[in-house]
């Protein structure tokens, strides 16, 4: 299907890079480009990606390969965006359950009742949900983001998958645990069997934030974990650096999966703001990527 690495893909030597994690294989078709998850490319029942913001028809701040309707963009290009993604990817658009993300932390359960449900009734029943769970084969769950953690977690003992938005209140709220626990109910899934990615998002580098989004981790983390998650500037400004990567892989240790079972993204939006959108790095004025998995 992924056609040979065009020359663009070298931009994806990452401008922040996490030691800990393995460089996320890059794949064009069509001249569509996503990466896609070490770990999760090692379960033959998934499929997962990433989309960047190349091959598609967008134009402005949101080229070109968004999925966002917003001010910057028409409902035109990102449906004809939307079917040359998932063309190239090889999904059917009508497996994808989408969900309209509000920065909290519910998690709709996708069986198949509901994949038997046109796309539309699929995507109203799924508002103000920031997470999807499924074990139905054929079933795709997307998340959108433009820096925000998109958090996967695999259950290969059950061939169930989930996926959460995690923006910081998503992250300090442990939406990555509360998946987890969805998923055991419904699935019998065991955290320590779990596989789990972050996809690509913002870094702590770029990350700066106020006392409120530390105030609300330490009311959500230990002191242990929280040393670990955020530092403050030397020059007393009162701002921090915030590690979202972290802060998620601590959420879902706590939640019993074991840190080698958690895989960082070595690539991060605001840092690579051509490969990606990056809210921080754009000012706001952007697009969305989404990152999906299914069950084959």
């Amino acid at each position: 299907m992924t056609e040979s690495t065009p020359a663009q893909l070298a931009q994806f030597a990452p401008k922040h890079f996490d030691p800990e994690a393995a460089p996320a294989p890059a794949h064009c078709k069509d001249g569509v480009v996503w990466v896609s998850s070490p770990a999760l490319d090692r379960l033959p029942w998934l499929v997962n990606g990433t989309s960047t913001r190349l091959g598609g028809v967008s134009c402005g701040h949101t080229a070109s390969m968004n999925f966002c309707l917003n001010e910057f963009d028409t409902a035109e290009n990102v449906a004809r965006n939307r079917t040359a993604f998932f063309a190239a990817v090889g999904i059917d658009p009508e497996s994808v359950v989408d969900s309209r993300q509000v920065h909290k932390t519910d998690i709709a359960v996708v069986d198949a009742a509901m994949m038997a449900m046109p796309p539309g009734q699929r995507a109203a029943l799924n508002g103000d949900i920031d997470g999807l769970t499924t074990n139905v084969a054929g079933a795709t769950l997307a998340c959108y983001s433009a820096d925000c953690c998109i958090v996967t977690v695999a259950d290969p003992a059950n061939k169930a998958a989930g996926i959460v938005h995690a923006g910081w209140r998503g992250t300090v709220g442990k939406i990555a645990a509360k998946l987890l626990g969805v998923m055991t109910e419904r699935y019998g899934t065991d955290p320590g069997d779990a596989v789990c990615s972050i996809a690509p998002s913002i870094c702590r580098d770029c990350f700066e934030v106020g006392p409120d989004v530390v105030d609300a981790a330490r009311e959500a983390f230990d002191e242990r974990a929280c040393k670990a998650i955020f530092a403050a500037h030397g020059n007393g400004d009162g701002k921090y650096q915030f590690d979202l990567w972290e802060a998620n892989a601590q959420v879902l240790m706590d939640a019993g999966v074991p840190r080698e079972s958690i895989e960082k993204p070595n690539l991060c939006t605001c840092c690579n703001p051509d490969l990606f959108f990056s809210h921080r790095a754009s000012h706001g004025k952007r697009g969305t990527i989404m990152t999906f998995v299914g069950v084959r």
